[in-house]
């Protein structure tokens, strides 16, 4: 496999993870809106509020390596 083969292959499993790690992020939200909706601001609520910062700091990462990796190709 030619390296220019590697590093498609690692982006496009990578744009497939943040598209995963999206849907979570709207799913989560969805569910934390129906909670204070329902004035059940309790743990669970919370565990999800901090669930959505954790997400988006791995979502974060996960883009920053798709760079990385495109900058690559270029080069090759």
């Amino acid at each position: 496999m030619t390296k220019l083969d590697e590093l498609k292959e690692k982006i496009s499993f990578l744009s497939k993870l943040f598209f995963v790690i999206v849907g979570l992020v709207v799913l989560i939200i969805s569910g934390l809106v129906s909670l204070y909706l329902s004035g059940n601001i309790n743990e669970i609520f919370w565990i999800g509020i901090a669930l959505l910062f954790i997400l988006g700091g791995v979502n974060l990462i996960v883009f920053l390596h798709i760079h990385k990796y495109i900058k690559e190709v270029g080069k090759v």
